[in-house]
């Protein structure tokens, strides 16, 4: 517990986030300098002796959008809004606030080679989505998603806008986006497969590159700034070597700041610590491990804040689409928990993209209802049953020319970038 600013300072309220030692001796510095605005210049409708704790607070637990409004307030306010202290315990709290979960969508239009990003609600029975971008002069139909930390993350060469050369990080909450350069120590640049994950103990992002001579490189992303690529001293294990590029097209899962990827044809989970950036392997379900299935679909997913593999397809024995689901319940024993989704006859051929967190429910593929309208299904999986998010196009996507993408999760993060970030021009 930090030591508190003044001699008898209130009772915190439960929950309350504690407060760094380095960001209580800035606010200590702050407040005892007369050239700096202080709480007692915030309206008196919020209080003029609030105190910072109180302030952290209310802050972790409001919507991002109000927040960077608030920044303006004084600077303070800005001080704490911006600070990675807050970033952190807000995020914590967002993933258990069903108001903070959203979800992104691409549209992609064939005849004007258009593509915008929506964002939409995933506890609203309706409303028309949000627009965050809008990109001219896209050469791919559709965007697929990594999600990490709040962010979304675009891994694959042709996947995204103009410049083939560059990946990209977004942060839906903030609406800001921010190129990933490219890693210039492969012999083959463009065959490079890269990765995103989050150290949970540094607060920062990292991205992975694997060149195809398996030379492996790691980039740090921090909130002051983008480091220099460097190469990582462990080597790949030979097992995984050999079946590494199958996953090409497969985007890793971080969980608890360690990459993973699915190997079928092993029956192994490849893993990348990235605390000390090693490699190593991880067992299957046991039911996966001898099983010889066919003509079905492999793939992990974050599912709840837990590492989950997923199979679905159609099973011929049983006449029906169904989606086999295994959830690690806990990471270091390698418990691993299984269920069956039996979708209905008009969710046929639908797949999972992700969670709601904290909520119980699975977010299924975007249907196509009209040219007007799509549904995202969500299944709860205490209930066992069904129910959809409509998603009502604004006009200028409303022609059956326009590809809608996956849906996928995200949590509010105020985790915001202070250098220049791609201009949207």
């Amino acid at each position: 517990m930090t030591r508190p600013f003044s001699d008898s300072p209130p009772i915190p309220p439960q929950n309350s986030p504690s407060i760094p030692p380095q960001l209580a001796a800035k606010l200590a510095r702050t407040s005892s300098d007369p050239t700096c605005t202080k709480i007692a210049a915030v309206p008196a409708a919020v209080g003029d002796d609030l105190p910072v704790e109180i302030l952290l607070d209310i802050f972790s637990r409001l919507p991002v959008k109000s927040l960077l409004r608030f920044r303006s307030v004084c600077k303070l306010w800005r001080g704490l809004i911006g600070d990675t202290s807050l970033v952190g315990v807000h995020f914590s709290r967002s993933l258990r606030n069903v108001l903070h979960q959203h979800f992104l969508i691409t549209a992609y239009s064939l005849e004007k080679s258009k593509l915008t990003i929506l964002s939409g609600d995933t506890h609203s029975g309706g409303g028309e989505p949000a627009c965050l971008f809008s990109f001219s002069n896209c050469r791919f139909q559709q965007t697929l998603f990594g999600r990490v930390k709040g962010f979304a993350w675009h891994p694959h060469r042709y996947k995204f806008i103009r410049r083939e050369e560059f990946r990209y990080l977004i942060n839906p909450s903030t609406r800001q986006i921010v190129e990933i350069p490219l890693n210039n120590f492969g012999l083959d640049i463009n065959s490079c497969l890269y990765a995103l994950g989050f150290s949970r103990n540094r607060e920062e992002f990292k991205v992975l590159s694997i060149s195809d001579g398996f030379e492996c490189h790691i980039l740090t992303i921090r909130m002051s700034g983008i480091g220099e690529w460097k190469k990582v001293n462990s080597l790949m294990p030979d097992e995984i070597k050999n079946e590494f590029w199958s996953i090409r097209y497969q985007d890793c899962v971080c969980i608890a700041g360690v990459m993973h990827w699915i190997l079928w044809e092993i029956k192994k989970i490849a893993t990348f610590n990235l605390e000390t950036e090693s490699f190593s392997t991880m067992e299957l379900p046991v039911e996966l491990q001898t099983s010889s299935v066919s003509g079905r679909t492999f793939y992990l997913l974050e599912i709840d804040g837990c590492l989950a593999v997923v199979c679905d397809g159609d099973v011929p024995e049983f006449g029906s689409s169904r989606i086999d689901l295994w959830v690690l319940k806990e990471y270091e024993i390698g418990n691993w928990v299984g269920e069956i989704i039996n979708l209905p006859g008009y969710y046929l051929g639908a797949y999972i993209t992700g969670s709601v967190p904290c909520s119980g429910e699975i977010m299924l593929s975007t249907l196509r209802r009209s040219a007007e309208s799509a549904i995202v299904p969500l299944y709860d999986r205490s209930t066992r049953s069904f129910r959809e998010v409509e998603i009502p196009l604004p006009p200028s996507l409303s022609s059956n020319d326009v590809k809608l993408g996956d849906p996928v999760v995200y949590t509010e993060s105020l985790f915001s970038f202070r250098f220049l970030f791609i201009s949207l021009d």
